[in-house]
């Protein structure tokens, strides 16, 4: 009796469900893992599909790359909403929320604090500002058309 090759779908959801898995509790590297997770269900449906028609064998790589994958992508959501909670009480703490961060930002001046940020920021930017004075189109050493900005 000769043996069915594994299906080459059932073993890609099985490695991409472990490597989301692993990664999905990584703060950047989690956002990653919710393609890889998306792609190990979806290989690992159309190796599900492929075993079931009797052409390929490895069903329970299938289902364990399934289940896998879909471990992944609800971690992942878990830890996005995790880390977010974790940087709005953050942000609570150090005496700004995201409405008073806005605000400065706009030159809102609410409080007493306010103002002396906005004028802050204002002399920064006067301090570090470039004025462009003109431009003119040109050709540089070897003849190709050049734009040149003479700036302040």
């Amino acid at each position: 009796m000769e043996t069915q090759p594994r299906s080459a779908m059932a073993v890609a959801s099985l490695v991409l469900g472990i490597v989301a898995l692993v990664t999905s509790i990584l703060p950047i590297i989690n956002n990653l893992s919710f393609l890889l997770a998306i792609l190990g269900i979806v290989f690992a449906i159309v190796g599900l599909v492929g075993i079931s028609k009797g052409k390929k064998s490895g069903k329970g790589l299938g289902v364990a790359g399934l289940v896998l994958s879909v471990i992944a992508f609800i971690l992942v959501l878990v830890m996005q909403s995790a880390f977010s909670a974790a940087l709005d009480q953050a942000m609570e703490e150090s005496g700004l929320d995201t409405a008073t961060a806005q605000g400065v930002a706009a030159g809102d001046s609410g409080s007493a604090a306010e103002p002396q940020a906005a004028e802050q920021s204002e002399a920064t930017q006067a301090a570090y500002g470039v004025t462009i004075d003109g431009c003119r189109v040109t050709e540089d050493y070897q003849g190709n058309p050049a734009v040149v900005v003479t700036y302040t």
